[in-house]
């Protein structure tokens, strides 16, 4: 119970820290939003989109052992990953891997080439939040 305190902790503190820093018209776009609440997916679920308004994204990232995501850029985007199950790494092109675990958030900033490889023996859930921050 106390792990899971820590861990929702650390999602909002995540959330908040990657939503104050997004560019005024992105905040403007996310009021514009309707509350609701969604459940996460089960392990088994690939991607599950969670949100989305104008420079705001978000979803939820299933991974099997041994997997790689697909290599990206974030382009504008900053990007944020919270480790919700199993291990992993992060993986930056030109850097060394980032590993992540319950309880990691990771911040990938704009214009960064990366990936998530999944290291564990049980499969990997992730969510993450990007945000354009340069217009």
């Amino acid at each position: 119970m106390y792990k899971r305190h820590i861990l929702n902790r650390c999602i909002c503190v995540a959330f908040a820290a990657l939503i104050y820093s997004t560019a005024a018209f992105a905040a403007d776009s996310l009021q514009t939003m309707k509350p609701f609440v969604k459940q996460l997916p089960p392990d088994s679920v690939h991607y599950t989109p969670l949100a989305e308004a104008d420079g705001f994204e978000s979803g939820c990232v299933s991974r099997q052992p041994g997997s790689f995501g697909s290599e990206h850029s974030t382009k504008s985007w900053c990007e944020m990953i919270v480790v919700l199950k199993g291990r992993g790494e992060v993986l930056i092109k030109g850097s060394d891997p980032l590993p992540i675990q319950v309880g990691s958030v990771a911040y990938i900033p704009p214009n960064t080439i990366h990936q998530v490889h999944c290291t564990s023996d049980e499969p990997m859930q992730y969510v993450y939040v990007a945000a354009k921050t340069i217009p």
